[in-house]
């Protein structure tokens, strides 16, 4: 019809604005940080002050990983950056965990 003729759009950016991480300088910057976020470089936090207990849960930890996440996970994406972001949710909720239970509340 002619209406549905007049009507349409040729150029998208007339209707929807770019998105602000589209933008290069944006882009880079946005996968920067993520690069930074996935690198292993601060995976290894110490859980705890004593060096005995850090080991132990590493050990744990890496057995977590091993039989529940990349048992099923490397058939999906054998190189994909989920068992890392598993990894370093769960070192920070064993680091907060001790830091409530030291605090005492």
């Amino acid at each position: 019809s002619k209406y549905l003729k007049r009507s349409r759009v040729r150029d998208y950016t007339e209707v929807i604005k770019p998105l602000a991480f589209t933008k290069p300088s944006e882009w880079i910057k946005a996968v920067e940080a993520y690069e930074k976020e996935m690198s292993t470089d601060n995976l290894r936090l110490p859980i705890h002050d004593s060096q005995l207990i850090s080991e132990a849960f590493d050990k744990i930890i890496t057995l977590i990983i091993r039989d529940f996440v990349m048992r099923w996970y490397k058939e999906i994406a054998p190189h994909g950056t989920f068992p890392i972001v598993v990894e370093k949710t769960i070192r920070y909720s064993l680091i907060q965990l001790g830091n409530w239970l030291e605090s005492g509340e």
